[in-house]
């Protein structure tokens, strides 16, 4: 992660968002404290994160699932939402 001051920041805005988008968060140090830059999209998928941990057995689900075989898994054509 890319560390810059408040001061670099406003030099270089276009510059450290674009890295930004590119899913390089930056830390920005401030005298009142540190906040991050992220995209908007890296962001939501925190959100994502964090509101399927907040789900009683879903860590535990998500694990069993990512360690079922593919042979065991039902194709996606054959599955019905």
């Amino acid at each position: 992660m890319q560390t810059i001051n408040i001061s670099n920041l406003r030099k270089d805005l276009y510059k450290t968002v674009e890295n930004v988008l590119n899913f390089e968060p930056v830390r920005v140090n401030t005298k009142n404290g540190n906040a991050i830059l992220m995209s908007e999209e890296e962001y939501r998928n925190l959100e994502e994160t964090v509101y399927l941990c907040s789900i009683p057995k879903m860590k535990e689900s998500i694990l069993e699932a990512s360690n079922t075989p593919l042979e065991e898994c039902i194709k996606e054509e054959n599955f019905e939402w």
